[in-house]
């Protein structure tokens, strides 16, 4: 990915001639092309905010007559991924035939509707082709100039543009992605075996882990939770030794994101270790990021049908929850919901 010091420009119209070099480049290597090309933007100082950080982002779109056909498709991308579509007149307009909700600016120079949108933080992705065109270098330099500033990523490329959606998509974060050790690369692909189980519809990948060989299962999950390119599953639990306990559970969210703990997944564990031999007793112990559980096998036929454990005491301040509603507890909590009501209760 090549750097441009943009930044270092701060007096000059920063537009990309053949002339120009990239005064550096990084390298981003992924198991896929979207974790590479993550890698790789985020290395040469793009800011990429991961969709669903509590945060909803937002893109603008200007771009020639031309290229309407192709934006199009790119916005429909971006809309489907819950993104706030911000757009140019002409660009809105083409947009908008698709039924797609789009909010009209004004050029750069019409008015301070792009650069208010920037400076309030709506604005997270610009992508903008018209700098070729003499009539429209000015919102260029205006526009591009302060999203320099800002940190805002501002593509001039449609293809770019397909491969940022590509990104967005693929579900990366700078937590769920592999360091890799370039000195020291795998010569081969590794051969991970799995179980897949599922109890009360929540079915996990689960890996044994004894050797400690799996060490970065947070970039695993995005490739083997997908549904379509994936094995599919609500996440991964790996299985490992244990100073404490007869094993250790670790729990992964599909995102990567890490959880404490999960009544499906434990009782699981300990079907698997019983049934695979590494355990004999019908009262086993497992470690988890939240304590260690004892459970309670129920066999049938030598195997374990059945699984009991204590989750401790019911929590049902919000808290504990993680709610945002000023009350000490959510029980019967009315709540409206795109104009329905619903009386919620939440409990950890």
């Amino acid at each position: 990915m090549p750097v441009f010091s943009f930044e270092k420009l701060s007096d000059v119209n920063s537009i990309l001639g053949p002339e120009m070099k990239s005064t550096g480049e990084v390298l981003g290597i992924g198991k896929t092309m979207e974790e590479a090309m993550f890698k790789g933007l985020v290395a040469a100082g793009f800011s990429l905010p991961p969709i669903g950080s509590g945060k909803r982002s937002g893109v603008l779109l200007s771009v020639e007559e031309n290229d309407y056909q192709e934006i199009i498709s790119i916005a429909k991308r971006f809309y489907d991924l819950g993104m706030m579509l911000y757009a140019t007149s002409g660009t809105a307009s083409a947009i908008a035939t698709l039924g797609i909700n789009v909010t009209s600016v004004g050029n750069a120079t019409e008015n301070d509707d792009i650069i208010t949108l920037m400076e309030s933080g709506k604005l997270n992705y610009i992508i903008y082709t018209g700098a070729v065109k003499d009539a429209t270098v000015g919102d260029y330099t205006v526009l591009h100039r302060r999203a320099m500033q800002l940190g805002i990523p501002c593509l001039t490329s449609l293809d770019t543009a397909s491969a940022l959606a590509r990104i967005i998509e693929s579900r990366f974060t700078l937590y769920n992605t592999e360091l890799v050790d370039i000195g020291n690369l795998r010569e081969e692909r590794k051969k991970v075996r799995f179980c897949k189980m599922q109890s009360c519809g929540n079915d996990y990948i689960f890996i044994m882990n004894f050797d400690g060989e799996l060490t970065c299962p947070e970039s695993l999950c995005v490739n083997l939770c997908t549904q379509h390119f994936g094995i599919g599953s609500d996440g991964i639990v790996l299985i490992e030794r244990s100073a404490v306990a007869d094993a250790k559970m670790r729990s992964f969210n599909k995102d990567g994101s890490e959880g404490k703990m999960a009544g499906n997944n434990i009782r699981c564990v300990a079907k698997y270790l019983y049934d695979n031999g590494y355990v004999k007793d019908e009262n086993i112990t497992v470690e988890t990021a939240s304590g260690v559980y004892k459970l309670k096998l129920y066999l049938r036929d030598g195997k374990v049908s059945s699984v009991s454990v204590d989750m401790g005491k019911a929590d049902f301040s919000t808290k504990a929850v993680g709610a945002t509603v000023k009350e000490n507890e959510m029980i019967n909590y009315t709540l409206v919901v795109g104009g329905e009501t619903y009386s919620v209760t939440c409990v950890s």
